[in-house]
């Protein structure tokens, strides 16, 4: 997890052992091109670090006229 590790060392200047810690509790997954990570009304309890590629995120803004 590079570019976690890359993250971690350049913005909070943090040691290997703490690095180590936090690796522990990382798992890394890879995604196929056009899979979706929510869906509309999903809520989760998880961080996603994107290495590399590319996420676009929607947000839904309901119609001033519905009631």
């Amino acid at each position: 997890m590079n570019g976690i590790n890359r993250l971690l060392k350049s913005t909070l200047n943090v040691n290997a052992e703490i690095i180590k810690e936090v690796e522990s509790h990382l798992i890394k997954f890879k995604f196929p091109k056009n899979r979706e990570l929510l869906s509309l009304g999903e809520l989760t309890d998880k961080i996603y670090f994107i290495e590399s590629g590319l996420i676009r995120e929607y947000y839904y803004l309901p119609d001033k006229n519905e009631d």
